[in-house]
């Protein structure tokens, strides 16, 4: 029996990645743990204040997901989990997750332009909590550092170019993800 896997969807805000995990976790039959899905939930029960409550939420949305990725985990369960995922703060937590698991993590790196990112974002419509208005400053300064967010854990990783979604080959992702997983 394989171990359990990872497929983690990372990439700047708006790159797609909850587009195409949602079609990854379809087709491979596994649970898929968003981070707006719930951070969302958190927003409604508690609201959301300013920007630094937003934040503080994000954190709290972060370690429910890595609690919900160990509870998985420790059932043999694969997984597939999205979210911009800073490599500083979530790398440590992913070795954890693959040192006490023995599992094999699928890095699945969305990267787009800093046009198109900063297009997308001011079209975008999310829940009223993520402040997206308030965000919009920040995702300039974030795109002005061209950084893409890559985990960089010595994993398969898979990045994709979602400038053209008609051009993306969801096919083609599936095939490297399942020869990732034989090796």
């Amino acid at each position: 029996m394989l171990p359990p896997h990872i497929i983690v969807v990372t990439g700047l805000p708006c790159t797609g990645k909850t587009t195409l995990a949602i079609q990854i976790a379809t087709h491979f039959d596994l649970p898929l743990i968003t981070k707006d899905g719930i951070k969302e939930i958190m927003f409604d029960v508690l609201g959301c204040e300013d920007r630094s409550h937003s934040k503080q939420m994000s954190r709290a949305t972060m370690e429910i997901m890595f609690h919900l990725m160990a509870a998985l985990l420790a059932g043999k369960t694969s997984l597939v989990v999205v979210a911009n995922f800073l490599p500083e703060l979530s790398r440590p937590q992913f070795q954890g997750l693959i040192s006490r698991f023995d599992c094999q993590l699928i890095e699945v790196l969305c990267v787009t332009t800093g046009d198109i990112l900063l297009e997308r974002f001011k079209n975008r419509q999310r829940h009223p909590g993520h402040l997206d208005n308030v965000v919009f400053k920040e995702m300039k300064a974030l795109v002005a550092k061209n950084e893409t967010n890559h985990l960089a854990l010595g994993e398969a990783l898979i990045e994709v170019d979602t400038s053209d979604f008609a051009q993306v080959n969801v096919s083609e992702i599936f095939s490297q993800i399942e020869t990732a997983l034989q090796t």
